[in-house]
């Protein structure tokens, strides 16, 4: 986003697309969006709960079948099917998998889909390393959030910008990968995530108030 005076570009391992719903607009998702599916045919997207209607028509009689099997499961067989944060789920063994069947494309009617995320073991798009360093080479400085930069996606970014000379401030609990290769230009704040960044905030308002007080004065 911008202030009128500054910019500010947003890169996210994260596929949750959170930075979006509290409101960010330009957000650089390195891993993807777990919203959205893609042909791995073609590569059509589309919207991820759109998908899932289609799947659940075209699947319909093996509903009927089978979730009666699944509603029967004892509690500890239902949490062990939740989804998890990942998207990974334990499915049930009472199922018998090998009758779904999935939608292919609407558009080139031969691909199947998968969420658009880079799975492990997966790369990352050449296109999107390349947006994601245009943003790097164009910045003044670099805050790593929450991130132990373990992922080489997300760490060779903060690599080349340390090369490069670029200030880099990493605000995390537990070394980073950074400190372990001994990056320099880098600045480690040691310290709670929530707690800290609602200080910084809190800060800035009161400095906004100060500014405006000073302000009015001047009139």
């Amino acid at each position: 986003f911008s202030s009128g005076q500054r910019q500010l570009a947003i890169v996210t391992q994260n596929v949750d697309s959170l930075h979006q719903r509290a409101g960010s607009k330009e957000v650089l998702q390195i891993h993807g969006a777990g919203k959205v599916v893609r042909c791995m045919d073609c590569g059509y997207r589309m919207d991820r709960n759109e998908y899932h209607h289609i799947l659940e028509a075209t699947n319909r009689d093996w509903l009927e079948e089978h979730v009666p099997l699944l509603q029967n499961d004892s509690h500890q067989k239902e949490a062990e099917t939740q989804m998890r944060p990942d998207g990974d789920a334990q499915l049930s063994q009472q199922a018998d998998y090998h009758h779904v069947h999935l939608p292919c494309c609407p558009r080139c009617q031969v691909g199947f889909f998968k969420p658009d995320v880079v799975f492990f073991g997966d790369t990352v798009p050449k296109e999107r390393v390349a947006v994601v360093q245009q943003a790097i080479e164009e910045s003044d400085g670099i805050l790593v959030v929450g991130s132990s930069l373990a992922v080489h996606s997300a760490y060779r970014h903060i690599r080349a910008a340390s090369q490069r000379g670029i200030p880099v401030a990493i605000l995390n609990v537990g070394e980073t990968r950074a400190e372990a290769e001994g990056l320099e230009g880098m600045l480690k704040i040691e310290a709670p995530i929530g707690d800290t960044l609602d200080r910084c905030v809190e800060k800035i308002l009161e400095m906004d108030d100060v500014g405006n007080v000073g302000s009015n004065l001047s009139r």
